[in-house]
């Protein structure tokens, strides 16, 4: 299958449950990756408030396109010659930590450092 940012995942420490946020809208979330970079091992991407998606993977040029739904991120990346499929996950910030987690909620999750 397809890795992308399935198989890449950088784990940060364990925060304080005072330090977690569950991002549930699209203003709350573009206020937040507005001029972020989000980097985890072997990525790094800038995700736009106009729905694109920015960066590079393993390096690889790494693309996409995104939108909300309801309560969640949904994004298509393309790298190199390949392209994921929509994925919608939830979004939730750890202190300094985006944590996405795929399948709605039920799936994998990757933490990517957010750094402005």
């Amino acid at each position: 299958g397809l890795c992308a940012l399935v198989c890449l995942a950088f784990l940060s420490p364990p925060a304080e449950a005072s330090d977690t946020h569950t991002i549930s809208n699209r203003n709350d979330f573009v206020a937040l990756v507005a001029g972020a970079q989000l980097s985890a091992l072997g990525v790094t991407m800038r995700i736009e408030g106009d729905g694109r998606i920015r960066g590079e993977m393993l390096g690889t040029g790494l693309s996409g396109r995104w939108h909300w739904r309801d309560d969640l991120f949904c994004r298509q990346l393309s790298w190199g010659d390949r392209r994921s499929k929509e994925e919608c996950q939830t979004v939730t910030l750890i202190s300094q930590t985006l944590r996405f987690t795929g399948d709605a909620g039920e799936g994998q999750s990757k933490d990517f450092w957010l750094r402005r």
